[in-house]
């Protein structure tokens, strides 16, 4: 074998068994980070900038490229608007740069973590990360829990994909230390609900929607639960119907709302019980905020770069989230995720309209669970909702009637279907708001 060959896959290897240990020293280090005077996290920022700019320049030739178009000489800048001169890396360029990257670089990736999102948007994105990176994208999460009270003795609920359930413990987990219990989100709420019973863990965490599901089991069911220390709400946005169940179902100060992505690991959060903000990770992510114009803005299109990952860079990324925020000593906080900018009713005239509209018909009736809004056509729009008992469902339904009318458009036909529950998607998610229209 290739002695180049052989030294990098031996590097990966002890990586990969050092992953636990290499995750805790990171962490470590991002526990310092929200202590530092701005001043010095701004200068932080910029070597980090500067550095991860010069590493994508000599190892890329897609970044290279976008940079030397834009003049811009990674080793030279001073400020971190020389980053608004590069390129956006939407998902498809990403798909490109990975494949770019596999084929330059095979050894590379030979013994390196392997995922893929859930292809929410449409375009799902196979993920390959070093195990060094791994580490990093842990530690960001494990930030959240350990700056809201989660201790490594504590036990751990995680609701998983399948595909994500791996292996043994490791030699810490098997002797209690950071230890996960995993279960699929495959099984039905009621077995989840009964080992969060059996369990009693400090820490849950799963995607919204499995955590609707479970809290709908208990709510129905009159269930009570040993209420967590921390209920992290992760993969999807946090809607008003959805937190109203939640905080029912696992208590109002347990729950955390979680942003970010399988690319970018955690990126913000909020406790909800005490912010209206989301806490951006400054020292680990450099969040922008663009209007149509490309400009920055307090209300658009999020571009997220991370300063440390290396496997594949991701340098201004669009997830494809709508974004309110204001600046805080030239600091974005995050006041309002919007959504997604495909998720929009589409009209004939070519306006659209967005999740957030519809959220102000529907938080504002009472006994509805879960919905889902599906815009069949320019003139059909099915409004499906899970209800609580004893409910008047026809009061709803003229209610969500009036209200769509009144906020969304007067000149669709609405059909309002009731069911017991609206299951996820395949993909673990549930889209609440899907057009069948092409923009």
């Amino acid at each position: 074998m290739d002695t180049t060959k052989l030294y990098i896959m031996n590097i990966s290897r002890l990586n990969r068994s050092l992953v636990n240990f290499n995750t805790a020293c990171k962490l470590s280090r991002m526990l310092s980070a929200h202590r530092m005077p701005s001043e010095q996290l701004h200068e932080l920022r910029l070597v980090r900038l500067r550095r991860m700019l010069s590493y994508a320049f000599d190892h890329f030739e897609f970044y290279r490229s976008g940079m030397k178009s834009a003049g811009v000489d990674p080793r030279k800048i001073t400020s971190l608007d020389d980053l608004k001169k590069l390129p956006v890396l939407d998902r498809r360029a990403y798909k490109e740069l990975t494949a770019s990257a596999l084929k330059s670089f095979p050894d590379h990736f030979q013994d390196c973590f392997q995922d893929a999102t859930s292809g929410s948007t449409g375009q799902p994105v196979q993920i390959y990360r070093s195990w060094d990176d791994r580490a990093y994208m842990l530690a960001k999460f494990m930030r959240v829990l350990v700056r809201n009270g989660y201790r490594p003795w504590h036990k751990m609920f995680w609701v998983a994909s399948p595909v994500h359930i791996r292996g043994q413990d490791t030699l810490l987990q098997s002797l209690g230390i950071m230890k996960r219990h995993v279960a699929s989100f495959a099984d039905p709420a009621r077995v989840l609900v009964e080992k969060i019973i059996t369990l009693k863990p400090q820490v849950i965490y799963a995607n919204k929607s499995h955590l609707v599901q479970m809290a709908m089991h208990i709510c129905r069911n009159r269930i009570n639960i040993p209420r967590p220390m921390i209920c992290a709400s992760v993969g999807e946005i946090l809607d008003p119907v959805s937190l109203s169940l939640l905080q029912q179902a696992f208590g109002s100060d347990s729950l955390i709302d979680c942003y970010g992505s399988l690319e970018l690991s955690n990126v913000a959060w909020r406790r909800i019980s005490r912010e209206d903000f989301f806490r951006v990770h400054h020292d680990s992510d450099i969040l922008e905020v663009v209007g149509e114009n490309g400009f920055t803005a307090s209300k658009g299109t999020a571009l997220i770069t991370d300063l440390h990952i290396r496997s594949i860079p991701l340098i201004r990324y669009r997830l494809g989230d709508q974004m309110e925020v204001e600046y805080r000593d030239n600091l974005p906080s995050i006041k309002k995720i919007i959504g997604r900018t495909d998720d929009l009713l589409h009209f004939r005239d070519g306006t659209s309209c967005a999740g957030p509209m519809i959220e102000v018909v529907m938080e504002d009736i009472p006994g509805i669970l879960q919905y889902r809004v599906i815009q069949e056509s320019y003139d059909l729009v099915r409004v499906i909702i899970a209800a609580g008992e004893g409910v008047d469902l026809n009061e709803i339904k003229q209610r969500v009637l009036q209200g769509f009318k009144t906020y969304v458009s007067s000149d669709i036909k609405y059909l309002v279907e009731f069911t017991d529950n609206i299951p996820p998607d395949p993909n673990g998610k549930l889209r609440m708001l899907i057009s069948r229209i092409a923009p």
